[in-house]
């Protein structure tokens, strides 16, 4: 049973070793381009076809590109977040022309990540 117990414990120690180690790798391999900044969601549009996009400090906007993943920021309208994103490159830039998001002043930009602030 001692042995059991001792093995279930360094399989956990292990798993929560390689668990951390992951997640410092994946923030080491963000795209040179990359930009974390702080600030809000917001819904642009007006009933029924709305939008979602980011504003940061100084006002300037961003759209979400695929609007799928704008969409799971939905929910979080108003609040402070942190915000890592990578603007498109000229060729997918051409291609997302056709969604409103492209035309806010910062232009479309693909979401890596965020986190609520509060």
């Amino acid at each position: 049973m001692k042995n059991f117990l001792f093995a279930s414990l360094m399989f956990l120690i292990t798993l929560n070793a390689c668990a951390i180690g992951r997640k410092q790798t994946a923030a080491e391999q963000l795209p040179e381009n990359a930009i974390t900044f702080i600030g809000r969601v917001v819904i642009y549009g007006s009933h029924p076809i709305t939008y979602v996009g980011i504003m940061d400090e100084n006002g300037l906007s961003y759209g979400i590109i695929p609007r799928e993943r704008g969409e799971e920021l939905r929910m979080l309208q108003g609040h402070v977040v942190e915000f890592t994103i990578v603007p498109l490159e000229e060729s997918e830039r051409n291609a997302a022309l056709a969604f409103e998001e492209s035309y806010l002043p910062g232009g479309p930009v693909r979401l890596l990540s965020y986190r609520v602030i509060r």
